[in-house]
């Protein structure tokens, strides 16, 4: 077997070198390609140079597939299958079925006589265990019958838009992902064109306060209207997703997915849409917003402080130029269970709030974050924000009647005028916030709890200034494939 060359310029030894990052070991040959022309599935001989035996014959090439098989993985598909497998006894008959066939196809290729015939897929001696999605995907787009390939193909998109592979730099394209936030208060969407040295450019931004946790913290439960208002959402924002050529979709649900005792229903009905998002640990969400928070900003001892409905992340830690690409270090990170909307439930009852509410709530909100300021080792250099309280706060201050992102990026605000501002916002009532200039109405419940977490942060940080960020948890998502 040898490689051949593409209708597209290269060689597929050139493009296949291109998308491993290495030379493929082995004799070898192309078993399917894309409708860009360029290899997806490689079929691999069972025995490599030095007669060394190989039982993966069909090895998955595509950077885009392998991409959308590594986030499976990493949403713990693997042990999902498995258990499907085990009380399933139609699925344990496809898949032996399918382990038969791929043993065959190896003997074939490997001249009629199989060199590894005590192991199946992925090189398992039990063919009804999961080892590896990648090695089922790619038999399954070579063209065996295996049943869990075959259904993670069926999610698709199964290529790229933008044939990355045709780059003859030796370097790969960028990739245009999609990244879903399902959070407390909000669900936004941010399509990026990301370069292989992490380089953003954004397509598209959207944001629609749903109020997911609403009610949370009175029932412990996620209410059926906050999850039908996200449903409706999230499919708006596939709709648009699919007109985009977008490569990789990725989507979490933070702190009131983690707290309902009822998270399940949100992504049973997520699910039937077409996405299914990982309810993601707060120091995963901590990582991925300090991230990308620090994409394009540089220094040492920065304060990152996510600001959600239902926790906040803070993470003090130091970014910049490395040898190959970004540097970020984190020293501490720690999600808490404190946001605007579980603050308003707990504490916020009157309307407007009494100078008493909003003591006790500024209170309680120290006592729950000290002990993150205690364990550092010195007091952060600066501060960041990111979410909505923070980017509702500078178009407050700047009077926006037509929400700017980039008069509100890198805006800076400072003790005192979040102070002024808690002070203006609170001696309203909910409905006079509504028609405050800069706000969006839907969060006129929660911006004076957001207000008061933020003042409470910059006080144990010892900062008197804040810089507002629209580079959030979306960034870091994108940037790192999920």
């Amino acid at each position: 077997m040898s490689p051949a060359a593409t209708g597209a310029g290269d060689s597929d030894a050139t493009v296949v070198a291109r998308q491993l990052g290495r030379e493929p070991r082995g004799p070898w040959r192309v078993a399917r390609r894309c409708s860009h022309g360029y290899p997806v599935v490689l079929s691999v001989a069972p025995v490599l140079e030095g007669g060394t035996p190989f039982p993966t014959t069909f090895w998955l090439s595509c950077p885009h597939l392998c991409s959308v098989v590594s986030a499976a993985e990493s949403a713990g598909e693997t042990s999902e299958w498995a258990a499907r497998i085990a009380g399933d006894p139609e699925l344990v008959v496809s898949v032996a079925a399918a382990d038969s066939l791929y043993r065959a196809a190896r003997a074939i290729e490997g001249g009629g006589e199989d060199p590894c015939p005590s192991v199946g897929c992925a090189g398992q001696a039990d063919p009804l265990a999961v080892k590896c999605l990648h090695a089922r995907v790619a038999a399954a787009a070579a063209g065996l019958p295996d049943p869990i390939g075959r259904a993670l193909l069926a999610r698709g998109p199964l290529e790229c838009a933008g044939a990355r592979c045709a780059q003859t730099d030796g370097v790969l394209g960028p990739r245009r992902r999609a990244a879903i936030d399902i959070g407390t208060v909000t669900t936004r969407l941010l399509v990026a064109d990301i370069t292989p040295d992490g380089h953003v450019t954004e397509v598209v931004r959207r944001t629609k306060v749903t109020h997911l946790g609403r009610g949370l913290h009175a029932t412990g439960e996620l209410a059926a209207q906050g999850i039908q208002r996200v449903a409706e959402t999230v499919a708006s924002f596939m709709a648009e997703i699919a007109q985009l050529q977008v490569d990789e979709v990725f989507a979490v649900a933070t702190s009131a997915a983690r707290d309902a005792s009822n998270g399940n229903r949100l992504l049973s009905t997520l699910d039937a849409i077409g996405i299914r998002p990982r309810i993601i640990p707060g120091a995963t969400e901590a990582r991925l917003s300090f991230l990308g928070a620090t994409y394009e900003l540089d220094g040492d001892g920065i304060l990152v402080a996510d600001l959600g409905g239902g926790s906040t992340e803070l993470v003090v830690g130091s970014a910049g130029p490395g040898e190959t690409g970004r540097d970020v270090t984190i020293e501490v990170a720690r999600s808490i269970d404190v946001g605007s909307r579980r603050l308003l439930d707990m504490f916020l009852a009157s309307d407007p709030p009494t100078t008493a509410e909003l003591r006790d709530a500024a209170e309680w909100t120290a006592a729950q974050m000290s002990p993150f300021f205690d364990v550092l080792r010195a007091k952060p250099h600066s501060a960041v924000v990111l979410a909505g309280t923070g980017t509702s706060l500078s178009a407050v201050r700047q009077h926006l009647e037509v929400y700017d992102a980039s008069l509100v990026h890198r805006s800076v605000l400072t003790v005192g005028e979040l102070a002024e501002l808690e002070a203006e916002l609170a001696a309203m009532t909910c409905d006079e916030r509504r028609h405050v200039v800069g706000l969006d109405p839907e969060r006129a419940d929660v911006i004076v709890a957001g207000t008061v977490i933020l003042e409470t942060i910059l006080a144990l940080a010892g900062l008197d200034e804040v810089m507002v960020s629209e580079h959030d948890i979306l960034y870091g998502m994108v940037l790192e494939g999920a």
